[in-house]
């Protein structure tokens, strides 16, 4: 799953500290997607507030929008199942960025196989 962002309202002072640790960790990109707002008014400035349930000032009440979900989860069903079993092969000619990763995290053999003996 990607998040395009994650946003948190009224957080304890105690799980702010806590957050912006694990926060400070993460890569620049990951920190972008990261909001924190102390009101509603605040969120209301960055998230259409249509999106919202009506306890955030939205229209719809959240557990309208809770079944919604449900039921289009179960409409998707198949496809969300199929995606257990998905398999990407990604070949390092075809794709850079792999042999790259690999020489980062020192991955990879150099080297043939072919006369492999296992007991």
């Amino acid at each position: 799953m990607r998040h395009k962002a994650n946003h948190f309202l009224n957080i304890s002072p105690s799980a702010i500290k806590l957050i912006e640790f694990a926060v400070s960790l993460l890569n620049e990109k990951l920190k972008n997607r990261i909001f924190m707002y102390k009101s509603v008014e605040e969120l209301h400035g960055n998230i259409d507030k249509a999106k919202l349930p009506k306890e955030y000032g939205g229209v719809v009440p959240l557990g309208e929008m809770l079944e919604r979900f449900k039921v289009l989860l179960k409409e998707k069903r198949e496809i969300i199942l199929a995606l257990d079993d998905m398999y990407i092969e990604i070949d390092e000619k075809s794709c850079p960025l792999v042999s790259e990763m690999n020489e980062e995290l020192g991955m990879g053999i150099d080297g043939s196989f072919k006369k492999l003996i296992v007991d």
